[in-house]
């Protein structure tokens, strides 16, 4: 298993399987259009990938997609209603559930 978490293996969760397309036939973002997260260098990937048209949790970067955290990708959330972020927001402190036990990869470590 070349000592990764099995959660973080590609097939074992669909959002993973997401994430790869997405950053295989995604636009790649320069530098100073990078989400806030890439900028930052979270995410597996080497490069901050959005899928043209995406809709729902599509809009967010292939990075901020893998593992299901797309609600910390700027790009998702500038989509949102921010009556609604308020409100997920406080209900978790700004951590999503997903967030609290999973440790966040700093890019290329897939």
């Amino acid at each position: 298993m070349s000592g990764r978490r099995k959660d973080e293996l590609l097939a074992q969760k669909r959002f993973n399987v997401e994430s790869a397309v997405i950053f295989c036939q995604g636009v790649v973002k320069d530098n100073e259009h990078m989400c806030n997260h890439c900028q930052e260098g979270w995410g597996p990937w080497s490069k901050c990938v959005q899928l043209a048209g995406g809709e729902g949790y599509s809009r967010a970067c292939a990075n901020c997609i893998w593992n299901g955290e797309y609600e910390r990708c700027s790009f998702w959330q500038a989509e949102q209603d921010p009556a609604t972020l308020g409100i997920q927001n406080r209900a978790t402190n700004g951590i999503s559930p997903q967030s609290q036990r999973e440790r966040p990869m700093k890019h290329g470590q897939i």
